[in-house]
């Protein structure tokens, strides 16, 4: 999520991993890395399965025991926030599109990757002006 959360900032957790629901936002522990991503599948045994908000694969699936809890705000240059994007109804939806952009990125991937890519460069309409920072590979 480093669109969210890049930089310094601490995000706050609720520790009770079986409150999670799908559409929240999980810290959980990933090859040895913890990371915040939107829970997009719950199983029975607890387990979830993950996605970032920008990524095009969904992660591996994430046993109970590496689950540290529900991400309920962050706080950024002291200030407590909550995106709008983490509050139901909005969060549901997101992770319902979230998992049809993973099902369908195995077959529409590379067309999709090549008209975002002409986007950042400049060579497609946009909404502000492509910067040098855009055309780095």
């Amino acid at each position: 999520m480093g669109g969210c959360l890049a930089g310094s900032c601490e995000c706050l957790v609720d520790p009770s991993p079986g409150a999670l629901r799908i559409g929240d936002v999980a810290l959980v522990r990933l090859k040895g890395e913890f990371v915040a991503h939107r829970v997009v599948a719950r199983m029975e045994d607890g387990s979830v399965v993950t996605k970032g908000d920008r990524c095009f694969h969904s992660d591996e699936t994430s046993p109970p025991e590496s689950i540290v809890g529900r991400v309920t705000g962050i706080v950024r240059e002291g200030r407590l926030t909550t995106p709008i994007h983490w509050r139901p109804p909005i969060s549901r939806l997101v992770a319902l599109l979230s998992r049809v952009e993973a099902a369908l990125w195995p077959r529409f991937g590379y067309p999709l990757r090549v008209v975002h890519r002409a986007w950042r460069l400049g060579i497609l309409p946009s909404a502000r002006p492509a910067t040098d920072e855009d055309r780095r590979p």
